[in-house]
């Protein structure tokens, strides 16, 4: 059984704010709310390299069986993520954050990972995923270390 102080996305990466990480924290991460649909379209729309969505899709994203979230900062959404999770995997399906919010680091997805788990932490590395620090003894049944690696929230994701 893991442990986690995040939101799980079924035993996967935890979604959580930038606090405690070491990187600056100017955003609060929440779970998406449908009545965040039309926020959510504008910075889709501001965003060229974010998949292009129905407007009103981003209201029913809940009803397609999907999970989001959400970065607000200074009262303003800045930036979003919806997922699709089945059995054990997530798939990022749309990604985004307004044009003058980005590159301001403000969320970060984690994720853990067994140290002996070499296959796993080269796809992370190569999905942009990097080194955060390494917890001794995390996982149990083998007892082993966790490595935890995050990928800044910082801008549209790249199709």
């Amino acid at each position: 059984m893991q442990k986690s102080s995040g939101r799980e996305l079924v035993n996967g990466p935890a979604i959580v704010s930038d606090a405690g990480v070491g990187w600056e924290a100017p955003g609060r991460i929440r779970p998406a709310d449908p009545a965040d649909g039309p926020a959510m379209a504008k910075i889709a729309a501001a965003s060229p390299g974010a998949p292009s969505w129905p407007k009103e899709a981003y209201k029913q994203f809940k009803q397609s069986g999907y999970q989001g979230w959400v970065v607000e900062h200074a009262g303003v959404l800045a930036g979003f993520l919806l997922v699709r999770i089945t059995a054990d995997e997530a798939e990022i399906l749309n990604l985004a954050v307004l044009p003058g919010h980005r590159r301001r680091r403000c969320a970060t997805i984690l994720l853990e990972v067994r140290e002996s788990n070499s296959g796993a932490i080269r796809f992370y590395e190569s999905c942009g995923f990097r080194l955060v620090r390494v917890r001794p003894d995390y996982y149990r049944e083998p007892q082993e270390a966790a490595v935890c690696m995050g990928l800044k929230f910082t801008g549209a994701a790249k199709t």
